[in-house]
C-alpha cells in the first residue's frame, strides 16, 4: 500500500537481517527501499546508516539527513535502548554500523530531541 506509513518496515527488517548476515551491500539496497517505502520513520534511516557504515560507504548525507531527523541520536541512547530488545548479534551489528557511518558516541548536551507526527502511527 503506497499510503501505508509503515510500508517499509518490512523492508527495514531485511536490511537488518543482511546486515547481521554478513552481507552489508545487500544490505544498503534493502535500506533504500526502506527509505522509499517510509521516508518519515526513523527506523528506516538508522537501518540505512548502519548498512552504509558496515559496507564502507560514504555516509555523510545518510548520517546528516538523519541528524536533522533526530538530533539527539547517539549511539549510547541507542544501545540502552535496545538491549534488552534486539538480539546480541543484530545491536552489535547495527552499533558498529552507526558508530563506522559517524553517528555520536554520547548524547550532544545542546541537541533537543524532536517531536514527530507520523501519518497513521
Amino acid at each position: 500500500d503506497p499510503l501505508d506509513p509503515g510500508a517499509g518496515e518490512p523492508l527495514t527488517g531485511m536490511c537488518y537481517a543482511h546486515l547481521v548476515a554478513g552481507r552489508p551491500q545487500t544490505a544498503v539496497r534493502w535500506g533504500e527501499r526502506a527509505i522509499a517505502g517510509s521516508p518519515e520513520r526513523l527506523s528506516a534511516h538508522r537501518a540505512y546508516v548502519a548498512a552504509l557504515g558496515m559496507a564502507g560507504l560514504s555516509a555523510e548525507a545518510a548520517v546528516t539527513h538523519l541528524m536533522t531527523l533526530d538530533p539527539a541520536f547517539n549511539l549510547a541512547d541507542y544501545r540502552r535502548l535496545h538491549s534488552r530488545r534486539a538480539t546480541t548479534r543484530l545491536l552489535a551489528s547495527v552499533v558498529e554500523g552507526l558508530r563506522r557511518a559517524g553517528i555520536p558516541e554520547q548524547p550532544n548536551p545542546s541537541a533537543k530531541p524532536t517531536l514527530r507526527i507520523v501519518r497513521g502511527g
